[in-house]
């Protein structure tokens, strides 16, 4: 009966113990989907928010770190500069505009595009008539409108007489003044706008041959119209001529034939024919007519920028967050935070070498912004958490220190009052010892038992007191210049009746040693503690070599018995505290463990180091080697 309730108990206590095991598995899941769920939180709700102006304030800062790009070298500006202003007092009339293009039909150009409205060139009716006759000789000749045909009214853009055969196209430049950047950066080109062409994509069709809208990379539509993100390049990267010089030359200094020639003003005078760029934000960062030339190379070349979508934001700013979760809470806070900026500039890194090589522009506020707010919102529970961690520890560490000081107190204590009582033991059984002739046999086998007990006793609490000094307080060396042969002669004389009793025969064979600096007390030991476990575990009528010998700067001692052996998978352990071998387990010689850990001790505090080969039933031998 009893014994089937001592069943029950044992297993009530074992379901018990797998129900808290349960409960524990069951809140760290909890606690592991709640941070998840957290992260994911934080990621969506930063989606929700339009970062554009950090956005593109990293896009500018991409297009500043990339190489300079080359351009397809199909377009050849004119420009209208303040050289020509100066020169002639005005702008040019008509009938140099007309010299003008006569120069450049001799170049055989692939299309001419003015950037300016020809009704407002000044000059007489014979001179415009002759302007306007001229244009139309010339080979694909068109003028870009800079405005915009909001309400599908095409009068605006049809030319009052002599002009009113000449092709006209939309040809604004955008500016990120509301949407977008909004700060007045010049980035997208326009493509179409209600299903019609702006004069851009018409230049670039006479050199590219792409037909639809759908044929360009990265186009997107915005509040009907089809765009693009210019894939712009530095100001000056396109060849040009001044106006006047090309006049007063009467030839264009340029290669123009079969390429694209822009005729446009680019005065200092005036900061309306400058925008702003990628590159700079000056107010003269970038003539108007060298971002029309990047326009058209960009849809010639097809290289125009890739946003990517909202998709692929989602998914770096969710990845971002439960990365920052996971360096927050698995490392420690100074690797945490330099894993968190080191994830933060190898995307970076990524996004740079996605932009510079395949014109892709990945998103880079939401999931940087993603680190940081997920680490800001975290740390402050990782901090308490750790706090109540380290509070926990030191409690701890206190009641360690208390129970180890009892302990030390405690082995103290026992092993000096043992020492009396064993004494007396030891002494009382000597004395009786020495009246033999009123003792029988068997009482005098009884006092020689009681007498080698007391001294495996007294071994014992000596070692465990040595035990106690070392983890406690530690072991301060006091070395002094010694003889290690002289030491190990002695201890092999206070061995010597030990082995004799086994007719063991120990062979001291040492090397002439100069004296060496060592704590005398404590290499004793070391070497009484080999000496006697070779007598201990060697067999009757065997042999114990000692020797000595000086190599490599340092004194080497060995112990060589043959004895019982140690097994080859116990030679790592059996330096360890309180550890003895199965062989000495099972043979009837006394020992503690401690002997050879000590040993260990003692060597490693004299910077050297002890080490044995051993095998079955042949013998051990043990190496002390000490740095002279």
């Amino acid at each position: 009966m009893l014994k089937q309730c001592w069943c029950r108990k044992t297993t009530a206590f074992e379901l018990g113990g797998d129900s808290v095991l349960k409960r524990h598995l069951h809140r760290q899941n909890l606690y592991k989907f709640l941070l998840i769920s957290s992260g994911l939180a934080i990621a969506v709700l930063l989606c929700q928010f339009s970062l554009y102006r950090w956005e593109f304030m990293t896009y500018d800062l991409l297009f500043r770190m990339k190489a300079p790009q080359k351009t397809s070298n199909n377009i050849v500006l004119l420009k209208i500069d303040s050289q020509t202003l100066d020169d002639l007092g005005r702008s040019p009339n008509a009938f140099e505009h007309t010299k003008l293009l006569e120069i450049l039909q001799r170049k055989k150009p692939k299309a001419i595009a003015y950037l300016l409205d020809p009704n407002k060139i000044e000059g007489s009716k014979k001179d415009r008539l002759q302007l306007a006759k001229t244009i139309h000789q010339s080979r694909n000749f068109m003028v870009g409108i800079p405005e915009l045909d909001v309400g599908a009214n095409t009068e605006k853009f049809l030319l009052p007489y002599p002009y009113d055969k000449v092709a006209t196209f939309q040809a604004i430049l955008s500016e990120d003044r509301v949407n977008f950047g909004g700060d007045g950066v010049s980035r997208r080109a326009i493509l179409t706008y209600k299903d019609r062409w702006f004069m851009h994509p018409v230049a670039a069709q006479l050199l590219s041959g792409k037909k639809t809208v759908q044929d360009y990379q990265g186009q997107f539509t915005f509040k009907g119209s089809t765009q693009i993100f210019t894939n712009t390049r530095k100001s000056g990267s396109f060849p040009s001529a001044s106006f006047i010089d090309t006049l007063k030359s009467q030839e264009l200094m340029l290669d123009a034939k079969g390429k694209v020639i822009l005729v446009g003003q680019a005065s200092d005078f005036d900061a309306q024919d400058f925008v702003r760029t990628p590159y700079s934000r000056e107010i003269n960062a970038m003539p108007k007519i060298e971002y029309h030339a990047n326009i058209i190379d960009s849809l010639i070349q097809n290289n125009g920028i890739v946003k990517a979508g909202n998709i692929y934001m989602y998914a770096t700013t969710i990845a971002m967050s439960l990365l920052t979760l996971f360096f927050t809470f698995q490392l420690r806070p100074v690797m945490g935070i330099a894993s968190i900026l080191g994830s933060g500039i190898l995307y970076f890194f990524i996004c740079y070498i996605a932009f510079s090589s395949t014109q892709i522009w990945l998103p880079i506020a939401h999931p940087l912004l993603a680190l940081f707010c997920t680490y800001y919102f975290f740390i402050p529970y990782r901090l308490i958490s750790e706090s109540k961690k380290s509070w926990q520890y030191q409690q701890k560490n206190e009641l360690l220190l208390q129970v180890e000081e009892l302990k030390n107190n405690f082995i103290s204590m026992m092993s000096h009052d043992l020492k009396t009582p064993l004494a007396r033991i030891q002494g009382m059984a000597e004395m009786a010892s020495v009246k033999k002739q009123n003792l029988d046999p068997q009482q005098c086998e009884a006092l020689e038992s009681i007498k080698m007990s007391t001294i495996e006793l007294n071994t014992f609490v000596s070692s465990v007191l040595n035990l106690s000094r070392v983890e406690s307080q530690g072991v301060q060396l006091n070395k002094e210049s010694k003889d290690i042969n002289k030491i190990i002669e002695d201890i092999i004389s206070k061995n010597q009746y030990q082995a004799d009793k086994k007719n063991i025969q120990i062979v001291f064979d040492p090397e002439p040693l100069f004296a060496i600096s060592i704590d005398s007390d404590l290499m004793k030991q070391t070497i009484h503690n080999l000496v006697e476990n070779a007598i201990k575990y060697s067999l009757e009528n065997s042999k114990i070599l000692i020797t000595t010998e000086e190599a490599d700067g340092k004194i080497q001692i060995q112990v060589a018995d043959q004895g019982i052996g140690i097994p080859s998978e116990e030679m790592d352990k059996i330096f360890t505290k309180f550890y003895r071998s199965k062989n000495a387990k099972s043979s009837p010689i006394k020992g503690n463990g401690l002997g050879l850990y000590l040993s260990y001790y003692f060597v490693n505090l004299h910077e050297g180091n002890i080490t044995v080969e051993s095998e079955p039933n042949k013998g051990s031998t043990f190496t002390v080697q000490i740095p002279v």
